[in-house]
């Protein structure tokens, strides 16, 4: 360390003192291990997130090839069992191995006319019915009709295919153009195959349906993309990518692929494909960086991840390894023995761990922040002992100028000192303050008990006051009393023990609060005092006060204690109203939820309310008004029975009177 940083360090020691110099130096270990601790416990979840993310693209990607799978051997294996496919397929066999006679054949055309659909759908490419000798008897291109399969080239698969199974072909250079508007250029095909039998269930040739993986299987494969940099593709035992790449742009910058190649075709929005043309070897470097072929790239060995996949291994590497770019990419990998390929889901490291990056660095950075914010503490701190007294002066400034009454007390309960405000509402000066009992500012019986109040805290720790905010009343100079809100602190200064007092004078709060229950008991008589049943709803519905006519007409009407009043959602009442004067209550019930959404500002409907005993009738009126914001209900429901009564009276007589007249 040099001499000049050991000095500052000793002087910045000394003045902060070797017990604080110690406890800062714990605080920077503490920070460090937990920063480094912290950011392993990050990158660990962090990891775990970003594997279970590659196994998902790659399990769901398998997962969809296989259902893909199985939908064409289903397909292929309907075909072979039409009756209409067998019977030509026998009649077909006995022709001769000529072109022009297996052409010439009926049962050529018959199979074309079955097949056409499907090609001209696209579903399919082609077919072919392929004969014991493996030469193709029929087929959707004249080319192929008495010419050796281009199965012949996997063997093993036509084997299997004799043997009874129904399975896929490995992806191959197609012998012909799979598009009538493309040059002839190489194309990526893959078949699908199984017997076809005779009605003794014996095999006499082989069905195979041509598949362009590039317009079905690649797609599936293009879904399975993490991010900007992330694909997956597939494989076979030679270690050749078998579909295309998403970096085909720099695979041509790097040489990897060549303009105009094999399977530069304009079938769809891309010019370049690197299916069948890229070898999954390691380049040693990042060829990205390089852009160009390094010498003896087709001696370099597979990636570690083609390597292992080929020996049958299913793994996830979320170190980085370098791709067939030669990018370091994470990746999650696995061999699907059913279709015979591997299967990969890779993302560039640098953007897979993008975000695991921008944590690491705000963990640093705040660990930093950290360390710097304790060595800025410490010095401040420094600067603090030489600042103390200038921050009192400051305090007692405050102190003198606030509106509340401050005192301090010691353990016997006499003032130390009083802020000029506690002059102000008591009417002593501080010269009569300071030095006597605080009792001398406490009515009875609390004066005399005060001394004891302070005594049973000291010995039991039990804190009647203490902490404690509480509304007393205090007695002024002039021996008027008044209502206070005290707060009392415990204060260890120096070794000895104080108590601090904060008093505020509340007298114009009480007024206040007389007043308002004054006038609330007032509001509360007047309801009462109505007739009519009055109630008010809150914004969901829900009684929240009643007058005393409304919870007698509950009580008089059978209902239960608390079941008509505050608390109970008069929506719910009204929604399972039910019997013969219940017509009105969906109309209630709607044109209520309009004023609570504030569609409706009131209405007031007639109805009828029969008990068994008595007919009754209810005028009710509903009225929209704001509280704190929200919408509120009042309801009043008043009795009409005498009113209708009446009125029916008069009807009745008026229609008396008329068949008299007549």
């Amino acid at each position: 360390m040099p001499r000049s940083l050991r000095d500052l360090l000793s002087r910045r020691f000394e003045q902060i003192g070797t017990r604080q110099a110690v406890t800062l130096l714990l605080a920077v270990a503490i920070v460090v291990a937990g920063t480094v601790v912290s950011t392993w416990l990050v990158k660990q979840r962090y990891q775990a997130t970003l594997a279970n993310n590659l196994l998902t693209v790659l399990n769901s990607s398998d997962k969809a090839m296989r259902i893909w799978a199985r939908e064409h051997y289903q397909t292929v294996e309907n075909f072979a069992g039409n009756l209409s496919v067998r019977w030509s397929t026998e009649a077909l066999l006995f022709e001769e191995r000529e072109k022009k006679a297996l052409l010439d054949s009926p049962e050529q055309a018959q199979m074309r006319r079955f097949f056409r659909p499907n090609l001209e759908r696209g579903q399919y490419r082609g077919f072919f019915i392929i004969g014991p000798d493996n030469i193709s008897l029929a087929s959707s291109r004249d080319a192929n009709v008495g010419t050796l399969n281009l199965l012949t080239e996997q063997p093993d698969v036509l084997a299997r295919m004799w043997r009874g199974e129904t399975l896929l072909s490995r992806i191959q250079s197609s012998d012909v153009p799979l598009y009538t508007d493309s040059e002839v250029k190489q194309h990526a095909t893959l078949f699908v195959g199984t017997p076809v039998r005779n009605e003794l269930g014996e095999i006499i040739a082989l069905l195979t349906l041509r598949i362009d993986p590039h317009s079905s299987l690649y797609p599936l494969l293009q879904q399975g993309r993490l991010g900007e940099t992330g694909e997956t593709y597939m494989f076979n035992k030679e270690g050749l990518m078998l579909n295309d790449s998403r970096f085909v742009e720099q695979l041509l910058e790097i040489g990897l692929l060549v303009e105009n190649g094999p399977h530069s075709h304009d079938k769809d929005d891309q010019s370049h494909h690197a299916h069948l043309q890229i070898t999954l070897r390691d380049p040693g470097e990042d060829l990205t960086r390089l852009k160009k072929l390094p010498p003896g790239l087709a001696d370099r060995p597979l990636t570690r991840m083609a390597a292992s996949a080929i020996a049958g291994n299913s793994d996830v590497d979320l170190e980085g390894y370098r791709d067939y770019r030669g990018v370091p990419v994470v990746g999650a990998w696995l061999w699907d023995h059913e279709l015979n390929v591997g299967v990969t889901t890779e993302q560039d490291v640098s953007e897979a761990y993008g975000l695991f990056y921008f944590v690491r660095w705000l963990i640093f950075g705040s660990a930093a922040i950290v360390i710097l914010i304790l060595l800025l503490l410490t010095q401040v701190y420094i600067r603090g002992r030489r600042r103390l007294l200038a921050s009192q002066n400051r305090f007692s400034a405050v102190v003198d100028n606030v509106i509340d009454a401050i005192l301090v007390i010691d353990r016997n309960g006499v003032i130390e000192s009083a802020n000029p405000a506690t002059e102000s509402i008591f009417g002593y000066s501080s010269k009569l303050l300071v030095g006597n009992n605080i009792s001398m500012l406490m009515p009875e019986p609390h004066a005399s008990h005060h001394n004891g109040y302070i005594d049973h805290y000291l010995q039991s720790g039990e804190a009647r006051i203490i902490g404690i905010g509480r509304e007393l009343e205090a007695r002024r100079a002039d021996g008027s009393i008044f209502p206070i809100e005290l707060s009392v602190s415990r204060l260890n200064l120096g070794g000895d023990l104080h108590f601090a007092g904060v008093i505020r004078d509340i007298s114009a709060r009480k007024k206040a609060e007389i007043a308002l229950e004054n006038e609330r008991v007032f509001t509360r008589e007047v309801l009462d005092s109505l007739t009519a049943h009055i109630a008010v709803l809150d914004d969901k519905g829900t009684i929240v006060m009643t007058n005393e006519a409304w919870n007698q007409f509950g009580e008089v009407n059978g209902l239960p204690a608390g079941m008509s009043g505050s608390g109970i959602n008069y929506l719910d009442i009204v929604n399972n109203a039910s019997g013969a004067d219940s017509e009105e209550a969906p109309l209630v019930a709607e044109k209520l939820r309009k004023m609570l959404a504030g569609e409706l500002d009131g209405f007031s409907l007639e109805y009828p309310c029969h008990s068994p005993d008595d007919k009754r009738w209810f005028y009710m009126r509903a009225s929209q008004f704001l509280h704190e914001g929200s919408p509120a209900i009042v309801i009043s429901h008043l009795d009409i029975t005498q009113r209708m009564l009446s009125e029916q009276q008069l009807s009745t007589m008026s229609l008396v009177a008329r068949n008299t007249d007549n």
